[in-house]
């Protein structure tokens, strides 16, 4: 009885075991999942290839790559079916001359347990594998292999269509394009049916820029082999523009100009005449562990692909960045490093600003890739650290070059300034997001029809005396100027108004001073009282019944910040009451911080003085009783809102 047994447990082992119990009864691997046991399986000693050999049993299985290029094969015994502590081995060659490939012992990533195995590896296009399935020291028990990336047997040869480049039809933006299905042929199979997978269908209007046009085939085996071209569409088409009718208007009262509301031109394209997008993303607290910088991310969402040429982001920052070992670097959302700035441009905890654009095909593929909320990633620096108050990035994407229109007198899209007497050309230029531009021109024009101011001897003088200038002059990041005018008349102050013309983005950069001939400074508008709207254009007046309130949304035309006509100033203006009126009165003009610039287009200074009653003129006749007189001895004061006057 005892022998019967012991036959019927060997033919058990033999049947269980015959297949994939060494190396040359190998059992073959394909995709998939593969269950197995080695308990009871016999031991085969092999040469050492990344881990050791057991003394417990091990299985075999092998795969053979006929692809004359290679594939990348990944093999893990990670499972909650898998129950002892495996190891994997991987060879090349014969069963009579194994070549090591790779192996692994225990994978600390797999989920259900870190005394599991994984490799991954590469194969050369024409060689047999052999993978062992086996355990450390004696460990024996079952195991789920599971495999992907093999490819059996040899892939379909797939060609595509050259590359396509075509102008946009007339008034389209884009091209009907027409081609020709990929053509597939697999050496087992013969020739394969194609499937298009990406890119527009042909016969169909592709837009303007690259589409890539993919198509793929699979064989009988799974095998899929895929070709990819690109359908290119130039926009070669230049858009149209029609400027407003040329515009006329009078001075402003006082002022040698005036301001004017410009109306813009009209312009027409093939493609859509918007600009591009911007996107800014959240103000992102940065992450620190220890008191270091440590790896943050910030997504930007709801963005989308390129308007037309390469995407710019602007990025700010402020945190310990005061030394240059110390460093901003930006991943993007495929890793790379797309930004990398070394500290030590301000002190620590102060602000910084940098920038980078991103080329339109690989941010179109990243929209592609990841979707419409992209992830950057602020990489971790141990020399950063946790000590100031505010530890914060934020970015912002302007999606491309889209249209622009921009005139010569303003630099932007809106023409409206302030104009001086005479004819003043502006040239309206519209450009398309493919670069092509036209032009147009409008004729602002401002006649000056305020009459100058005489006073003659013996006639009473009364207020208010305007004193103007319309410098024109540029507000540049982080810098101080000043304009010095003039006053001839000799007056005694009783009040004193200021109006201002300044326009400038963020109003909150801007600090206004103003210094009579006497010496005595008054800050007209202090940057506290600022805002992140743009423009000044109002009187200041100590009499206004306006607090100086700036309104962050800009209700004013244009995004006014001071909407109002007038408005009480920073400091009040009647220290200046009680001195003359005569010599250089000096406007002093600071802009303290970067990103947003602007023009002093124009100011004035109001005076009012006591009622003045010159003495008469005393003329002493000659014998004959005749007297000459020049002219200017009846002049005690000429002025003009354009100038000098000439009697």
């Amino acid at each position: 009885m005892k022998r019967i047994t012991l036959l019927v447990m060997l033919l058990v082992g033999f049947i269980s075991f015959g297949q994939g119990d060494t190396c040359a009864t190998a059992t073959t691997l394909t995709n998939g999942t593969f269950s197995g046991s080695t308990v009871g399986a016999s031991n085969n000693p092999t040469p050492f290839c990344g881990t050791s050999d057991g003394s417990g049993g091990d299985v075999w299985y092998t795969f053979t790559d006929a692809s004359g290029s290679g594939f990348t094969v990944d093999l893990t015994t990670c499972s909650s079916n898998t129950n002892y502590d495996t190891k994997l081995r991987v060879y090349s060659g014969n069963c009579g001359g194994l070549n090591c490939v790779t192996g692994d012992d225990d994978d600390p990533s797999c989920p259900t347990s870190g005394l599991q195995s994984t490799v991954n590896f590469t194969t050369d296009g024409s060689s047999t594998y052999y993978v062992k399935v086996h355990g450390f020291g004696s460990s024996e028990g079952n195991f789920d292999l599971t495999a992907s990336g093999i490819v059996i047997g040899a892939p379909p040869i797939i060609a595509c269509p050259m590359d396509i480049v075509a102008n946009n039809d007339p008034g389209v933006c884009g091209a009907v394009v027409n081609f020709a299905d990929a053509v597939a042929v697999d050496p087992e199979d013969g020739p394969l049916a194609v499937t298009q997978t990406a890119g527009g269908a042909s016969g169909t209007v592709f837009p303007i820029g690259d589409t890539t046009v993919t198509f793929e085939a699979t064989d009988s085996d799974g095998n899929t082999s895929m070709c990819s071209f690109t359908v290119t569409i130039i926009d070669n088409e230049d858009p149209t523009i029609a400027c407003a009718a040329d515009q006329t208007q009078t001075n402003d009262p006082g002022m040698c100009g005036a301001d004017v509301v410009v109306v813009p031109p009209t312009p027409m394209d093939n493609c859509p005449t918007a600009s591009a997008p911007v996107v800014a993303g959240p103000v992102t607290a940065m992450n620190f562990s220890g008191g270091d910088l440590v790896d943050t991310p910030s997504t930007v969402m709801g963005l989308s692909n390129s308007v037309g040429g390469d995407v710019s982001v602007d990025v700010t920052w402020t945190g310990d960045f005061g030394f240059s070992t110390e460093t901003f670097a930006l991943e993007g959302p495929d890793g790379s490093v797309v930004l990398s700035v070394p500290g030590g441009q301000t002190g620590d905890c102060g602000q910084f600003s940098s920038s980078f654009a991103v080329n339109e095909t690989t941010w179109n593929g990243w929209i592609t890739t990841f979707g419409t909320d992209l992830t950057f990633t602020l990489q971790g620096d141990p020399d950063v650290d946790l000590f100031c108050a505010l530890n914060e990035f934020q970015l912002t994407a302007t999606l491309g070059m889209g249209a622009t229109l921009v005139n010569d007198y303003t630099g932007t899209d809106d023409a409206s300034a302030f104009y001086p007497v005479g004819t003043t050309t502006v040239t309206w230029t519209f450009t398309d997001p493919s670069g092509n531009s036209v032009d147009c021109t409008q004729d602002i024009t401002v006649t000056d029809d305020e009459a100058p101011v005489i006073v003659c001897q013996g006639e009473q003088t009364v207020p208010p005396l305007i004193a103007s200038a319309a410098p024109g002059t540029p507000i540049t990041d982080n810098a101080t100027f000043s304009e010095t005018l003039t006053v001839s008349e000799d007056y005694n102050i009783t009040d004193l108004n200021v109006d201002m013309d300044i326009t400038h983005t963020w109003t909150g950069d801007i600090t206004i001073t103003l210094e009579s001939p006497a010496g005595t400074i008054v800050t007209v508008f202090d940057d506290i009282d600022g805002c992140s709207a743009n423009d000044i254009t109002t009187l200041f007046d100590d009499e206004s019944a306006n607090a100086l309130d700036c309104d962050p949304g800009g209700a004013g035309s244009g995004g006014d910040a001071f909407p109002e006509d007038d408005y009480i100033p920073s400091n009040p203006l009647d220290a200046f009451d009680g001195e003359s009126t005569m010599g250089d009165w000096i406007l002093t003009i600071e802009d303290d911080a970067g990103g947003d610039t602007g023009t002093l287009n124009a100011f004035a200074l109001i005076f009012d003085f006591p009622p003045v009653v010159s003495p008469p003129l005393d003329v002493v006749l000659d014998a004959n009783g005749m007297a000459t007189i020049p002219a200017s001895d009846l002049i005690l004061s000429a002025s003009d809102n354009c100038g000098p006057v000439t009697v």
